[in-house]
Parts: C-alpha cells; sequence; structure tokens
C-alpha cells in the first residue's frame, strides 16, 4: 500500500470510461490509480450520488488502494469560489485524519479547467501537493508548473470576486467591508465566509443575544459554520440578560448547540456581564472585528419589504469590519 493520497474530481471522462466507451480508455482517474498505489483515493463529486456510487464499484476493481467520495453541492462546476472552498475543506479533513505530513497528490485532468485551477492554486499556496495528469496518449505523468502561483499569475483566470480567495490562500487579509445604511448583498457568505474554510475551532465574542432577531443572526452564522464542513467546536462568549429574556435566550443557545452536534461540531457557550467586545476568531489565525457583531441587518418595514426572507436583499446598518491574521 502506498503512502501518498490522492484527491481528484470525478469527471465526464472517467463515467463514460466506466460506461464501457472505449474510445476513452480507463479515464483519468483509474490510469492513475492502475500506475501507482495510494493510501486513500479521494473523489470529490458533484454528480448524482448513485451516480458516483456506481462508478466506485467499478474504479474498486482496478485497484487496492482505499476509496472515498466526497459528494459536494456546486452551483456550477466553474464556480471558482464554491470549487475552492469544497476543496479546501476536504484537505483539511484528510490532513487531520492522516497526517500534518501527509504526501499528498492533486490530479489535474478530471473536471473542469476551474477545477484545475484550483488544484494548483491550493497545491503551490497553503497544501503543497504533487501535481499530476494523465491522458489516454501519453498516460499518467507529474504536471509541469514551474513557478509558484500568486495572484498576478491569474489575472484572466479569475474573476473580480475570486481574486479575494486567492488573496486568502497567499494569507492576505481581504479588504474589509464597510457597510452603510444603502448598503445591500451582504450576506454572511460573502463577509464571514472566507475565512472559516480551513477553521477546525471558531472564538466568538457576541455580548448581545437576547432578542430574537439576536439569536438569529448567531443561527445564520453557526449554520453557514456548519456549510464550511471543517470546523468541529465553536466557543461562544456572550453577556449577560435577565429574566425572560436569559430564559428564552438560554433555550434557544442550547437549541442550536444540540443541532450543531449533528454536523459534529460542539459549541460550548458561556456568560460574561462585563464583555462589551465583537470579535470573531480562528483556529487558522483570522481576527474579524464588527463594531455591530453579526447585527448589520436593518429591520424591513413590513413583511411585503424586499430583503425580509432574502437577506442579499435586506438593507444594512452603518458597519465598521476590521480584518487581520495573526499567525
Amino acid at each position: 500500500m502506498g503512502t501518498q493520497i490522492l484527491l481528484c474530481w470525478l469527471g465526464m471522462t472517467d463515467l463514460k470510461a466506466a460506461s464501457g466507451v472505449e474510445e476513452v480508455g480507463l479515464g483519468p482517474v483509474a490510469q492513475a490509480v492502475a500506475v501507482t498505489p495510494y493510501k486513500e483515493v479521494v473523489l470529490l463529486n458533484n454528480w448524482e450520488k448513485a451516480t458516483a456510487e456506481s462508478y466506485i464499484i467499478w474504479l474498486q476493481r482496478l485497484t487496492q488502494s482505499a476509496l472515498s467520495v466526497k459528494h459536494i453541492h456546486l452551483s456550477s462546476p466553474t464556480n471558482f469560489g464554491e470549487i475552492y472552498q469544497a476543496a479546501s475543506a476536504i484537505i483539511s479533513k484528510k490532513i487531520k485524519e492522516h497526517s500534518p505530513d501527509a504526501d499528498l497528490v492533486f490530479h489535474l485532468s478530471p473536471g473542469t479547467p476551474a477545477m484545475a485551477a484550483v488544484w494548483i492554486l491550493l497545491a503551490k499556496t497553503r497544501f503543497p501537493a504533487e501535481l499530476i495528469e494523465s491522458s489516454k496518449e501519453h498516460g499518467v505523468r507529474t504536471a509541469s508548473v514551474p513557478f509558484d502561483i500568486s495572484a498576478e499569475f491569474l489575472p484572466d483566470l479569475l474573476n473580480k470576486p475570486d481574486k479575494a480567495i486567492v488573496r486568502l490562500a497567499s494569507g492576505i487579509p481581504a479588504e474589509a467591508p464597510e457597510l452603510t445604511t444603502s448598503s445591500t448583498a451582504a450576506k454572511y457568505d460573502a463577509i464571514f465566509g472566507p475565512y472559516l474554510v480551513s477553521a477546525d475551532k471558531i472564538d466568538i465574542k457576541e455580548p448581545y443575544l437576547r432578542y430574537r432577531y439576536q439569536l438569529d443572526n448567531f443561527q445564520r452564522f453557526c449554520e453557514l459554520v456548519a456549510r464550511s464542513g471543517t470546523t468541529w467546536q465553536i466557543m461562544l462568549i456572550t453577556g449577560d440578560s435577565e429574566g425572560d429574556d436569559k430564559f428564552e435566550s438560554d433555550g434557544r443557545l442550547e437549541d442550536i448547540k444540540r443541532h450543531l452536534q449533528q454536523y459534529g461540531i460542539e459549541m460550548s457557550w458561556k456568560r460574561d456581564q462585563s464583555l462589551h467586545a465583537r470579535e470573531i476568531m480562528t483556529s487558522d489565525g483570522w481576527v474579524i472585528l464588527s463594531d455591530r457583531g453579526l447585527d448589520i441587518y436593518k429591520k424591513p418595514e413590513s413583511r411585503n419589504e424586499f430583503g425580509h426572507f432574502d437577506l442579499a436583499l435586506r438593507r444594512c446598518k452603518q458597519t465598521q469590519i476590521h480584518i487581520r491574521r495573526s499567525l
């Protein structure tokens, strides 16, 4: 059994190979596992679950390597940001399972060009790895990427929002957003999401979790953490509360704690009556300071106002957000 861990997307050519289309040969993934024994082969799958499981059964006949499949929903197979977050989360989990010194291999050939670009970016920044490629004509070989990837090398590949993710991968703080009373499109995914993709633990100080809308905001944040797929611990410190507000707040926090456990996340919380700071800190060094904490949205004037349901259309409060990285 090998010592390397192979990570790759499941591509159309692979599915054609498994269905018996002779023109494509074995397909990129099967080519790689046929010539090299791996400790584990991790397939990232954006196809129907049953399709991927059928492929795994076919592939297992060709290798003794351990096989696993991670089912991922992408809004598009070319959505760079979603691909980056999904790949980062899975790599982080595998490193945790195996070793910080895990010998990683990323396969560039299966999947879309955006998927290949993300593997290159990750291999040259956060997760050093060997890059391989394969074809029916030339077999499997190491991919030649003879320079270090940074944002300046990818201007034509990435669209404007995706450049922020390149900055994060390089450890460069993103430009902190400033929200005004006319701001919209300020969903938690965009403000906080990029900083959570590789955090094992998150510490959050939010002094005001007394009322329903404040607790709704905290639940939205926890739902975002659950979707990130890497975090296993949240530590919350909140302010004191009294009477019925304290009773309802305590009950809601315990409900959130219980639901987080279903996603493998342990949440602990405590109250500190002297707390005033609002801060989010991640285990990989990101510090997010917001003068309003999670309370960035204005209350809609009515249920009929646009933004009542879709927070991307909700008007915001004037908010200053500062982001830094402490390594």
